[in-house]
């Protein structure tokens, strides 16, 4: 029986007007260290996940799919990345 590699499970926050970066800048990271990393090591498992499971809008408009809605997640993360995004009101 061959032993499963162990993953890592990223948790990436989307809502609707989230910068993009925060959301992309991440996950890129986690995909570039995967392949990285040394065929035995742990792997990380980025997942986007929103309120609802549907497609969010960022600030700039760029389309993001959600994997998840926070009620399906039963795993618990061992990285949460909160993100934000861009208000300028009136005091900037």
């Amino acid at each position: 029986m061959e032993k499963e590699t162990p993953t890592h499970l990223v948790v990436i926050t989307a809502f609707p007007g989230v910068d993009a970066i925060d959301v992309a800048g991440p996950a890129e990271v986690f995909a570039m260290a995967n392949l990285a990393l040394p065929p035995s090591a742990a792997r990380y498992e980025v997942r986007v996940v929103a309120a609802e499971r549907k497609s969010v809008h960022t600030f700039s408009g760029l389309r993001i799919d959600v994997d998840q809605a926070f009620s399906e997640l039963r795993e618990r993360p061992d990285t949460i990345v909160v993100t934000g995004r861009v208000e300028v009101g009136q005091y900037g």
